[in-house]
């Protein structure tokens, strides 16, 4: 088998099928025909429009022209040019109210910044050539393990627990009491208890190492990078200068299980099974016969998906009620299929968690499968498990946002319960409440696949709009 290259990049948890349809038979992508609610203007092209009475939002969505193509490439990670951005002006000839204060202000402090992913570029012939002895009893020492925490590192570490599916193994040279080993003893019994359902789902871990087990490394770092998954792991240790422990591993935070921040706590257990689903996900691409990169905002958006299945709750909806705050950027320049590495990474993770949760609500359970099983890896994904063109599922989940509970329609596209039930844990409506944009005029850039929501807050008068380069739709509500 020809060799490819794979994009190595460490997944992080913080505190934080149908057939394809023929291409003759699919729609362009948004060319004509788009759905809109009673009540709710559509800016399709430059001009003045009047704003509807009691007017309480304008949403702007990013889409590409028909020639503009985002696929699969060979690397992992979509980069727009500047040509893919869009120029877009807004000028108001009525005063703007002022609301509460700004969203992103407001809950700038509920999460942690995001620690930048690790990136690193193999060469693979997708098979992994074990090398190792994964068998363990307890007080075995497995010597060697090739850590990313706090910096790139070998660890010895030692197998204090073992269950039906699981190996706990301890970083040896950190400390811990019989305390903190019950916890993690709770811990690990626990998602044995959710690990059926989860594999139902998602399917079992991939058991390459041939032990029947997976693998958790508790090691020590900062609480607030709970957990990672290396998909180095899933490639011979000297095809990856030897970053690879070859097996089956999940790597979590003793310090997350030490604090005292009970959240800490309870958060691990969403952790192991968001780094599970990357695990999972990943053997799923690379062992068998697909193509193994894939970009960041599918698998993240399907672990956000995966912590529904925790066991916990109240702390998979206090996290997405969290990344809720974030999914809107007040700057329009956050894309939902580009992944950033900086400071502002946390609006990826929320962008993805909310379109997500978007395809859950609207096409069941069944639509998780049904992405695993496709043979794409980017936007194609989506359209091969939904069999709907990928610009219109980002309109109608624009529309959602805007729409949802608010009664303005009863289109279940775009009247998702789940979005203001408080079975994700937040009411939409009273997300957007708390947006807040002083100026009455603005210009900004566009990236495609991206959205900003302006509140209107019932001002009237006239809006012009104006823009330039891929194209943008506007949602008047």
């Amino acid at each position: 088998m020809s060799f490819k290259k794979v994009f190595i990049c460490i997944s992080i948890v913080l505190l934080l099928c149908s057939c394809l349809p023929p291409d003759s038979q699919k729609e362009e992508n948004l060319s004509g025909g788009l759905d809109v609610p009673e009540g709710v203007l559509l800016l399709e092209e430059d001009g003045i429009y009047t704003l509807p009475e009691n007017a309480m939002y304008a949403l702007f969505l990013c889409l590409p022209h028909e020639d503009q193509n985002y696929g699969f490439d060979g690397s992992n990670e979509t980069e727009f040019s500047p040509s893919d951005l869009a120029k877009v002006s807004l000028r108001f000839t009525s005063p703007r109210i002022n609301g509460a204060e700004c969203i992103h202000d407001r809950h700038s402090d509920s999460l942690p910044l995001l620690i930048p992913k690790i990136p690193g570029t193999y060469e693979n012939n997708g098979n992994l050539g074990y090398s190792g002895d994964h068998v363990f009893e307890i007080g075995d020492v497995w010597k060697d393990v090739y850590l990313y925490y706090p910096e790139s590192r070998f660890a010895d570490v030692r197998c204090v627990y073992i269950t039906e599916n699981v190996y706990v193994m301890i970083e040896e040279s950190v400390e811990y009491d019989e305390e903190d080993l019950d916890d993690i003893k709770v811990l690990v019994n626990d998602f044995e208890k959710v690990y059926p359902r989860f594999k139902e789902i998602f399917g079992p871990y991939s058991d390459i190492d041939k032990n029947g087990k997976l693998i958790a490394v508790f090691g020590q770092w900062d609480e607030t990078v709970v957990g990672y998954q290396s998909p180095a792991d899933f490639f011979n240790d000297e095809e990856t200068d030897g970053m690879s422990n070859e097996g089956d591993v999940i790597y979590l935070s003793l310090n997350a299980v030490q604090s005292s921040d009970p959240y800490y706590n309870e958060l691990t257990r969403i952790v192991m099974v968001h780094e599970l689903q990357h695990h999972v996900f990943d053997a799923n691409r690379c062992i068998y016969s697909h193509l193994f990169d894939s970009s960041m905002w599918i698998t993240e958006g399907l672990s956000s998906l995966a912590e529904a299945y925790s066991g916990s709750d109240e702390i998979f909806k206090k996290r997405l009620r969290d990344l809720a705050a974030f999914f809107i950027d007040v700057d329009g320049d956050n894309s939902l299929i580009e992944w950033r590495y900086d400071e502002e990474q946390i609006y990826n993770y929320a962008l993805s968690a909310m379109f997500f949760n978007y395809l859950k609500a609207r096409f069941g359970e069944e639509i998780i499968q049904k992405i695993y099983t496709c043979p794409y890896n980017d936007y194609r994904m989506i359209e091969h498990a939904t069999g709907e063109d990928f610009g219109t599922l980002f309109y109608d989940f624009c529309m959602m946002v805007v729409t949802t509970g608010r009664g303005l329609t009863d289109d279940p596209r775009y009247d998702v319960k789940e979005f203001y039930d408080g079975s994700l844990g937040f009411d939409m409506s009273d997300m957007l409440s708390k947006l807040y944009l002083p100026l009455p005029d603005y210009d900004f850039n566009m990236k495609p696949y991206s959205l900003i929501v302006f509140p209107l807050n019932g001002a009237g008068g006239e809006i012009s709009f104006e823009s330039e380069g891929t194209r943008v739709l506007g949602i008047i509500v």
